[in-house]
């Protein structure tokens, strides 16, 4: 074997430790598609149908035993009607999210008229990420998010002239780090509720958690897509997790 060859073994011997080895498989390799798209100069025309069904490749090749779901009901959840985007279950066919679920934001690109929008939907994303149970390790409840460079710096760091969404931008920010060396967030619910008036409204009432307690995000993996030394766009993936309020 020679020097630049590597088993797969090999390889995931070289990728972070296993507590969040999928969180780095998936932003590198999204990160390193979309690195390729934009080689092809067809970067700003890939969607998010596109950009989940190379996430599910990513999964499907993990050395993990759960099946690869798309578009499926949480377990627990009684609404037929409210999917997420990945469901990673048993392989029997039995519970189809015990292993952990995924939502996926692809936006690519923000115009500033949308940045709002963009911020509440990410924001419902996270309270049902939260709102589901899972059974078996690694317990993954990922909010997996890909955006231009010059699009996601606003998102967090642009000032609106308007309260109410200047108020939203403020708690979006503290909600989810873009730092890997300050990974964790931790905002009450009530904030975040009060800030964002649906942020339960796309999960089924019997599965929602109302006001107390904690919601708390840590930022898993970043990759960033480069051509040459322009840095084009970045995949974020944060881990989200409900916290009661007694918890230390």
């Amino acid at each position: 074997m020679t020097k630049t060859d590597a088993t797969e073994a090999e390889i995931l011997r070289m990728l972070p430790n296993k507590e969040n080895r999928v969180a780095w498989a998936v932003a590198s390799g999204l990160a390193g598609w979309m690195q390729l798209c934009c080689g092809k100069l067809v970067g700003g025309h890939i969607r998010e149908d596109s950009a989940r069904m190379i996430l599910c490749e990513i999964l499907q090749a993990q050395p993990l035993s759960f099946w690869v779901r798309i578009n499926k009901v949480p377990d627990g959840w009684n609404d037929r009607t409210q999917h997420v985007d990945v469901c990673l279950g048993e392989p029997s066919g039995g519970n189809v999210s015990s292993y952990g679920v995924i939502e996926l934001k692809w936006p690519w690109t923000v115009p500033a008229k949308k940045r709002a929008t963009v911020r509440r939907q990410i924001a419902e994303d996270v309270a049902r990420l939260v709102a589901v149970e899972t059974r078996n390790a690694p317990h993954i409840r990922y909010l997996v998010f890909g955006c231009m460079r010059q699009a996601y710096g606003p998102l967090f760091s642009k000032k609106h002239p308007e309260a109410t969404p200047e108020n939203q931008r403020q708690v979006f920010r503290r909600l989810l780090s873009m730092d890997l060396q300050q990974p964790t967030c931790k905002v009450k619910r009530t904030y975040v509720m009060a800030a964002f008036r649906d942020f339960e409204k796309r999960i089924p009432k019997r599965a929602r958690l109302g006001k107390e307690g904690f919601v708390e995000t840590r930022l898993e993996a970043l990759q960033h897509v480069m051509i040459g030394p322009v840095h084009l766009g970045s995949v974020f993936v944060w881990q989200c997790n409900h916290v009661d309020s007694g918890a230390t």
